[in-house]
């Protein structure tokens, strides 16, 4: 499996979502779908660039993803990501997911994969945004 044994440095890595899969996510073999485990991939993997262009992204590049297991009910799955390259244009995050079971046996890795986004274009972010993001 996934566990994770060498996490390199640890605080290079920013949690950047946490959440627990609840029952309604339950694919129909009784397990969290990888579907949903990728739709948070995404959200997660946004957290970082959005801050690092104060707008709103896009998802344009996926790397290679190894998915190690998915999420059992009730997990609480860790998503943590650190921004490996960036610049005007587009920024490339690393992101790991990783599950703490509530019998308490530790950390296993879920997922691993990189990203790049782009800012997205002004006129379709204007659709949904009224105010910049780096504005509270």
């Amino acid at each position: 499996m996934g566990r994770l044994l060498d996490t390199g440095k640890p605080e290079d890595l920013k949690t950047v979502l946490r959440l627990i899969p609840l029952p309604a996510e339950l694919g129909i073999g009784g397990h969290i779908s990888s579907g949903w485990l990728l739709s948070k991939l995404d959200q997660a993997g946004a957290v970082l660039p959005c801050g690092e262009f104060a707008a709103p992204v896009m998802l344009t590049e996926l790397g290679p993803i190894t998915i190690y297991r998915t999420p059992r009910l009730g997990d609480c799955v860790t998503f943590r990501a650190k921004l490996i390259r960036s610049s005007a244009e587009s920024a490339e995050v690393e992101i790991e997911a990783v599950t703490e079971g509530r019998d308490g046996s530790g950390q296993v890795r879920v997922l691993r994969t990189r990203l790049t986004y782009v800012p997205a274009p002004q006129d379709e972010a204007a659709a949904f945004f009224s105010t910049p993001f780096n504005q509270h």
